[in-house]
């Protein structure tokens, strides 16, 4: 191993390393004694360094206490020292060779060149420098990447347990709301239930005729006592409460409007609605029409039933559209109920709403 400052070969046992720049020089260079290398301290060797990296003032200043001005010397001396010999040997024949720029090139371009000690131990630090820095700015971004990640991770989790939370309680709300649905709803299928129960009541007094004419100048009190008669079941003037047309349902429909006949008690209905079915089956080439009512420019089919609620009328007339489709014998109206019957052997049917017919078939 060269010397980094008088380039003298073969010190490895008698040269140390400068902590600054890492370049290797000989004791001399460094300007210690070799006997007292061994009682320096740590910290006295972790703070030795070369004329260059330990002041640049001393060297401008020719401080000869550097180990760089410690080589120029030994250079000088050896230059020195053969043109001496010489000139006691060959009585001052030979002059010393002059320190010129060109020299100073050769020696500079010796020291800068990519095969010398001084540039290969230059490159070695520089590349051990630049591996601990770029090591230091991994580490450094390593640190900053994995402190963001946390942050963010930390974040999700918090925005995470939120949504939770919140989804917990939406659903916690939609229990209670489809809760207090099905109550309502059982509410609602209550009062239904009772408003239908009190509309059959108010209907129980009443009959429903249908089909008959209509005429300005009519008199329903009249038409009805002429049907009274036509099925031999007469009913005085003081159990006759009121007489009325109601609307129709379809307004565009062509039929006549119905009559409804308010008697004093659901007996007298009853009596009425056997009357006309006995004369319809008795006669039943010759059915109770409006010919029988005194009615006989528009002589048409007449049908006395009971009085029931457009929901039961509905029923009624899904029930007889289910009864054409199905081959059901029968369907009546009785105490405001339809009834389905498949044949004269079969047991008879109170159809319940609209959907109901639908588990008959």
């Amino acid at each position: 191993m060269n010397c980094s400052g008088c380039s003298d070969k073969d010190i490895d046992k008698k040269s140390l390393s400068c902590n600054v720049c890492k370049l290797i020089f000989c004791y001399e260079c460094l300007n210690i004694d070799a006997k007292k290398v061994a009682s320096l301290s740590k910290n006295q060797l972790a703070s030795l360094k070369c004329l260059t990296c330990s002041n640049v003032s001393r060297r401008r200043n020719n401080d000869n206490t550097s180990a760089r001005a410690k080589a120029d010397q030994k250079v000088e001396q050896h230059s020195h020292k053969p043109a001496a010999s010489q000139s006691s040997s060959h009585s001052g024949n030979c002059n010393p060779v002059p320190l010129t720029l060109d020299s100073i090139s050769q020696l500079l371009d010796e020291k800068l060149s990519l095969t010398s000690p001084f540039v290969i131990n230059m490159r070695e630090a520089l590349k051990k420098d630049i591996k601990e820095l770029v090591v230091a700015e991994v580490k450094s971004t390593m640190t900053g990447l994995m402190t963001d990640f946390s942050t963010t991770t930390d974040f999700l989790a918090s925005e995470q347990t939120d949504i939770k939370n919140k989804i917990a309680e939406r659903d916690s709300k939609i229990e209670e709301l489809e809760s207090e649905s099905i109550r309502v709803q059982r509410e609602l299928t209550s009062l239904n239930n009772r408003l239908s129960a009190v509309e059959k009541i108010s209907r129980d007094h009443n009959v429903e005729i249908q089909g008959v004419p209509e005429s300005r100048s009519e008199n329903l009190l009249g038409i009805f006592k002429s049907l009274c008669t036509a099925v031999s079941t007469p009913i005085a003037d003081n159990d006759i409460r009121g007489f009325r047309r109601v609307a129709k349902i379809d307004p565009t429909s062509d039929r006549p409007r119905n009559i409804i006949i308010t008697l004093s008690s659901p007996r007298l209905r009853d009596l009425l609605l056997s009357a006309v079915h006995r004369y319809n089956k008795s006669n039943a080439k010759d059915m109770l029409s409006s010919r029988h009512l005194g009615i006989t420019v528009d002589s048409r089919r007449v049908y006395v039933v009971e009085h029931i609620s457009p929901e039961s009328k509905q029923i009624h007339a899904a029930s007889r559209k289910f009864a054409r489709d199905n081959s059901y014998k029968y369907v009546w109206v009785k105490y405001g109920q339809v009834f389905l019957r498949k044949d004269d052997n079969s047991n008879a049917v109170r159809v319940k709403s609209c959907d109901y017919l639908k588990s008959l078939v």
